[in-house]
Order: C-alpha cells, then structure tokens, then sequence
C-alpha cells in the first residue's frame, strides 16, 4: 500500500505541475476529449460530495487518529475534491492533512495546495473559520510544532518555506487555552530556516530565503496581536524570549536585508527582490514591542545590541565603501531608517542629527551626522556636508558640477520646516 500510495502521489504531482489539466481530467474520466477514449469517472459528482461532507464533519476525529499512523494515498483523497466549485472548506481539509502527510505524498499536496491557493478561497476561509473545540485547535497546533521534527519512518523535516507560509493559516487555530504553544510556534519554524541557511538541502534562490524570513515574522504577528498572546504568563513570555534570543531574530533580520536587491542593479542570481519585506520586519518588532512586558523587551534588547549596533555602522557606511549611486543611497538609507525603528521598539535611543545624505559620492559621512549643510546659491540644487565635499564635486565633475558648473559661492542651507 505504501509503495501503491507514493506512485499515485508522484504521478498527481506530475500532472498538476505540467498544468495540462485537460489531460489530467481525461485520464480520470471527468472529460471526454475528441479522438481519445472515453474512461469511466474515477469519482461522480455525488460520490465527491459526500467524501467533502464526510472530511469536514469528522475533521477532528480523522485528523488526530490520523496523526499516529500511516495512511496511504491521502493525496489521492484531497486530490478529487477540488472539481467540486466554491468549496472554501477545502482549504482546511488540505491544510490539515498537509500537516501530517508522509513524505511520499507530499510534493502531490504541496502543488495541490498551491492549484488551491490560486482559487482565492483561501481569503473566504479566513473570514468563515469554522472551529470544531479546543481540543482539536491544539492538536492541530500541536502537529504543526511536531512536523518540524523529523520522524524516522513517515516523514523528512517541513520545507523551510511551506511552514512560514502554513503559519498564515495556522494562526486561525490559536484560541484562548493554545497560548502555552505560542513560543514553540516561532522557535520552530525560525530554527527550520536557520538550518537550511546553515546545510542547505538543495539550492536555493536567496528569494526563499527572504520570502521565508518575511513570512514568518509576517504572519507570527498576526498571532501577537491576537488575544489569546494577551493571555500569556511571565512563564511563556520567558519561553519566547529564550526562543527569540536562541534563534538570534535580529541577525536572521539583518542577513535578509543584506539580500536585497539595489535599485540600480539588474536582477541576480545572489540576490532577492522582495519589495515589501522592511515594513513587514519593523512591524514584526513594534507589534512586539507594544505586546510584552517591557522587562521582557530590555532582556531582548540587552542581548541583541552588539549585532544591532554592529549591522547600523554597516549600513552608515556602506554606500561610502562602495560607492553607490544616488538611488542606492537611498535604498540603503531606507534600510537605516528601518532598522533604526527595529532599535528604538527594542528600547535603544536613536539619535538622528540631520535629514539628508552629502551629494558628494566620495563623502566619509553620508549621512550627515555633523549636522553642517551646503548648497550652491545658485540654483539650490543639492545639500553637501561640508565645504570641502561641495568643491571637490565641483573640481572631479560630479552631479551638481554636471548641472551648475558657474556656481562659485557657497552658503549654508537651511531648509524650511
């Protein structure tokens, strides 16, 4: 049966990635294509109908008598339901049995979730959740922490992007009496990431990296902001800290950001395009902050500020070190401004001096943290540092040379507030 449940698993899997539905709905009888034979449906309309109704009724009792045995051709079993319409519990049924199914079956789930995804019911579920009792929302918590570990016979450990993506859904089973499960929740899923980082098992694009990275910190403060976090005791808030401190957050934080692509650059093989991955961070970090007791957030912070503070001077100083290009200044600058309020939700005191970057590409100090302004009094195009740097664009021809090269005087620049 085993043997029997892994073929017709790799075979869904093929047919579904090749995106040739016609053949796939032909061969189980569901069409009838020209010049071909007609086969008889490998399940009616009505036969389906009640196999939906029968999974979703029994959901709690399939789901934990499945968990502690092996079940041969459950892909098969999720796989018939889709050709009913409109069936937003299909989401829950696949995304239960995704969390337990054996390696054998579960490249077939994998893109079968995915064909799911893509009906858009994922949405309607979320705002029509159904839950059965507590009882069965910690099981099904409970079987997300428990597929990060490895077991020696069913299963291989959870891809490192489907559990940051299954905790979207994850999030609808924590309830009031699951809280005791939350810290193992984001230490789990960020220790899965850190050991692909770490011994990848294939290679990977750095997007699945950041994408897995956005995720989770994404989708595990939606539970922060949940009710059910509120109920936590100083007992599980210590839980999360050691978690979030043993799995180094920060530098999974900042090892992302290092992937993304600079605005100028063409797309790369080493690097990521994630457009929306630094307000999605530096959400993760204020929900957080604003959730915990603050002797929890100065624990965190104590801990981290060597590597924050490290990664900040990278960032003052990289666009000097290597010489970007105005808009890459400003990418760079963007990711100061947010991991300066990663800093300040953390407890740290930024200080800011001044608002703008020194024109002058070859500036020791970019940013301006003198604080002294200079423009060319003819056109006010520009702001420089410092004297000095204004007279040296001027003399090796940089931008403002390019466009104001009769400008003579300088003055201080004082913007309007």
């Amino acid at each position: 049966m085993q043997i029997l449940g892994h073929y017709v698993s790799v075979t869904i899997w093929q047919e579904i990635s090749t995106k040739d539905e016609s053949r796939l709905n032909w061969i189980t009888g569901w069409i009838n294509v020209e010049g071909r034979p007609k086969h008889p449906p490998l399940a009616t309309i009505p036969d389906i109908e009640l196999l939906s109704t029968m999974l979703w009724d029994d959901r709690k009792l399939f789901f934990k008598s499945l968990k502690s045995t092996y079940y041969p051709g459950i892909s098969a079993v999720i796989f018939v339901n889709p050709i009913m319409p409109h069936l937003t519990i299909l989401n829950e049924i696949a995304f239960r049995y995704y969390l337990i199914a054996t390696s054998d079956q579960q490249h077939a789930i994998s893109y079968m979730n995915m064909d799911i995804g893509a009906g858009k019911h994922l949405s309607s579920w979320e705002r029509n959740t159904q839950l059965v009792d507590l009882e069965d929302c910690r099981e099904v918590v409970g079987a997300y922490v428990g597929r990060f570990n490895p077991h020696p016979i069913l299963y291989y450990p959870i891809s490192v992007l489907d559990g940051p993506i299954f905790l979207r859904s994850l999030a609808q089973f924590v309830v009031p009496g699951t809280e005791d499960l939350l810290p193992a929740i984001l230490g789990v899923t960020a220790k899965r990431i850190w050991e692909e980082i770490k011994d990848p098992s294939e290679e990977y694009k750095p997007d699945v990296y950041v994408d897995c990275i956005r995720d989770t910190f994404t989708n595990y403060a939606t539970i922060i902001q949940s009710r059910t976090f509120s109920r936590m005791n100083d007992t599980l808030f210590q839980e999360l800290v050691d978690h979030i401190i043993k799995q180094d957050l920060i530098d999974l934080a900042a090892r992302a950001m290092l992937l993304l692509e600079l605005p100028s650059e063409p797309p790369a093989h080493h690097l990521a395009g994630s457009a929306d991955y630094l307000p999605r961070i530096q959400r993760f970090y204020r929900h957080l902050s604003e959730s915990i007791p603050k002797q929890y957030i100065f624990m965190i912070s104590d801990h981290f500020f060597p590597e924050w503070f490290k990664f900040r001077s990278y960032l003052t100083w990289c666009p000097e070190i290597r010489r970007l290009v105005p808009g890459d200044r400003d990418h760079m600058k963007k990711c100061l401004w947010v991991w300066n309020d990663i800093g300040r939700a953390l407890g740290y005191q930024i200080l800011e001096n001044s608002q703008f970057k020194c024109l002058y590409a070859r500036c020791h100090d970019p940013l301006g943290m003198e604080g002294v302004q200079f423009t060319c009094p003819i056109c006010h195009n520009g702001a420089y540092c410092r004297a000095r740097c204004q007279s040296l664009d001027w003399k090796f021809g940089g931008l403002h040379a390019d466009s104001c090269i009769g400008a003579k005087a300088l003055v201080i620049f004082r913007p309007s507030v």
